[in-house]
C-alpha cells in the first residue's frame, strides 16, 4: 500500500517536471522571438510605445520618431555584424599562417563558429556541455 503511494507520487513528480521543462522551453523561445522582433523599425516602435504609453496627441509623432531610430539601430546592427565577420576573417588568415596541422583545423572551426555569432548560452548549450570558465 505504501509502496503504491510512493510510486504514484513519483510518477506525478516526473510528469510535472517534464511538463514544466516543456513549458519553460516554449516560454524561452517566445521571449527570444519577441526580443528579436523588437530590434527592427516597426517592432522597436511598437515595443517602445507599449512601454511609454504616450497621450493620443503625442502617439503619432513618437511612432514616426521611434520607427526612424529603430531602422537606424537595425542598420547599425547589420553593419556591426559585417565588421565583426571581416575582423574574424583577418584573424583566420593570420592565424592560419602561424598554425599547422590539427591546431590549424581546430582554429579554423572555432573562427567559423564565431563568424556565425556569439555563443548562445546557457539554453542553447549542447547536452552535457559545460559553461565556459572565466580565468
Amino acid at each position: 500500500m505504501k509502496k503504491n503511494a510512493i510510486i504514484k507520487i513519483s510518477v506525478l513528480f516526473i510528469i510535472g517536471m517534464a511538463l514544466g521543462a516543456m513549458l519553460m522551453g516554449l516560454y524561452v523561445r517566445h521571449e527570444l522571438g519577441r526580443m528579436h522582433h523588437t530590434s527592427n523599425g516597426a517592432g522597436f516602435s511598437n515595443f517602445t510605445l507599449s512601454r511609454v504609453e504616450p497621450k493620443d496627441s503625442e502617439r503619432e509623432a513618437l511612432r514616426a520618431l521611434t520607427e526612424e531610430y529603430g531602422q537606424k539601430l537595425e542598420e547599425l546592427h547589420i553593419t556591426i555584424q559585417e565588421e565583426r565577420k571581416e575582423i574574424l576573417d583577418e584573424l583566420l588568415k593570420e592565424g592560419e599562417a602561424i598554425l599547422d596541422g590539427k591546431s590549424e583545423e581546430e582554429f579554423r572551426k572555432h573562427i567559423i563558429k564565431m563568424r556565425k555569432g556569439p555563443p548562445r548560452m546557457p539554453h542553447h548549450r549542447k547536452r552535457g556541455g559545460k559553461p565556459p570558465q572565466n580565468n
